[in-house]
């Protein structure tokens, strides 16, 4: 009897020790399945991450995101990931990187997801509202008066001055970077301004001048036509060609027609370019005018623009009574005074281009875009808005504004900024994984 309690017992032990044989075996099966399935999966995730950071490179080669570099497959350590894009448009675009792995007879897949904005490589006119100071030596003060504001970012290399009753604060968002400011932060912060730190240098944007000069002696040709004056519903057609005047004048409703450049050379006549009263410039016109007194381009009481505006002036610019310069345009003066001069309600769009001298905007004028000079007044409730850099900064008087706002600058930088603007992709979300 005892020996068949222990030959039960033995075969009992036994069966248990099949049973958890069988157990363990399964156990570790599935562990080795895991880990061989995490391990391919985690493979087909880096794959997918790859595709992203392949894809990220060849947006930076295109301007308009809208019409996207080709959604392609390709392969990549011993798999492929595909691309595809959604939401495209000519600034922002979203696009899905799916990695795909094949092993053992299965295949394994990861998709991770990511949006990105564009901005151009200028950063002083991204960055700040105002950037300003020439190199190696502090500037003049900028006085903040009379409750003029600056929304946003704002760089000095000089000191800052803000005076005037308060509130509202002169700053209420961003940040003023000076080498010294006053009121001090321990008055200042918040009444004046919401933050500021002290700087010792700043850069500014190469500018290569190279396009307007062209243009310049490209108009400065002798045997241009006489000075017409278009009035009522007379046409101008530069019908796709280049035009010489001595000067050109038009009015009450006139139109000149583009596409086409029209020179105003100033060799035997005043070289000045005039348009007034509810004057139209239709289709793509370039306007190049080389007159100097008292401007050589004068634009006034509600001209207008059909497309984007373009202007290349020797002297300068003088915009007033409801004029609007359409986004996109460009308007440059070579004038080492008061190159580009806004008033009375007009609106400056695009780029505004004075290397050499002053930006002056008064009475409501109003600037949206890239502003690039050597010097900026601002008068009488004007608001700058967009990026600006200048040389010297000047002052913000009588309610006046500097708002920092990427969203109104060009999609392109202009001729002379554009050798140093570069593409670069910048994340607006962070990226995540879609399964």
């Amino acid at each position: 009897m005892k020996k068949g309690f222990t030959l039960m017992a033995a075969v009992f032990i036994m069966l248990v020790m099949v049973i958890l044989a069988i157990v363990t075996s399964t156990f570790i099966s599935s562990d080795v399945y895991m880990t061989v399935k995490n391990y391919y999966s985690t493979r087909a995730f880096y794959i997918a991450c790859a595709g992203l950071e392949y894809y990220r490179l060849q947006l930076k080669g295109v301007s308009d995101w809208s019409s996207p570099p080709t959604q392609e497959t390709k392969v990549f350590s011993g798999g492929v990931f595909v691309i595809s894009t959604t939401n495209e448009s000519k600034k922002r675009i979203t696009f899905l990187s799916t990695g795909l792995l094949t092993a053992e007879g299965k295949t394994y897949s990861r998709t991770v997801q990511e949006t990105f904005s564009k901005k151009n490589g200028i950063g002083q006119f991204m960055e700040y509202g105002v950037y300003a100071g020439t190199p190696g030596s502090g500037g003049g003060i900028v006085k903040f008066q009379d409750a003029s504001q600056i929304i946003g970012s704002f760089y000095y290399f000089g000191p800052i001055q803000i005076t005037g009753s308060r509130p509202p604060p002169c700053q209420t968002d961003g940040i003023i970077h000076s080498v010294s400011i006053d009121p001090i932060p321990s008055v200042g912060v918040p009444n004046y301004y919401a933050s500021w730190e002290v700087t010792s240098s700043a850069t500014l944007p190469a500018w290569d001048d190279t396009s307007y000069t062209y243009w310049l002696n490209v108009a400065n040709q002798a045997g241009g036509l006489s000075n017409p004056t278009l009035t009522g519903t007379q046409n101008l057609s530069l019908s796709g060609g280049t035009a010489y005047y001595k000067a050109f004048t038009m009015s009450d409703n006139s139109t000149l027609t583009g596409p086409g450049t029209l020179c105003v050379t100033g060799v035997g006549g005043s070289g000045r370019f005039i348009a007034q009263n509810y004057a139209r410039i239709i289709g793509d016109v370039r306007i190049v005018a080389r007159g100097t007194s008292p401007n050589s381009v004068a634009l006034s009481d509600n001209v207008s623009f059909s497309t984007k505006a373009e202007i290349i002036a020797l002297d300068q610019i003088k915009i007033t009574n409801n004029v609007v310069i359409p986004a996109e345009s460009s308007l440059y003066s070579k004038s080492s005074g008061n190159a580009i001069d806004g008033n009375n309600t007009c609106v400056l769009q695009g780029s505004i281009l004075a290397p050499f001298g002053t930006v002056t905007m008064n009475n409501s004028a109003w600037i949206k875009g890239l502003t690039f000079a050597s010097n900026l007044q601002m008068y009488t409730s004007s608001t700058l808005q967009g990026g600006a850099v200048f040389q010297t900064s000047g002052f913000f008087h009588n309610n006046t504004r500097a708002i920092q706002d990427e969203s109104v600058l060009p999609t392109d930088y202009p001729a002379g900024l554009s050798a140093e603007a570069t593409v670069e992709v910048n994340t607006i979300s962070n990226w995540r994984e879609v399964y």
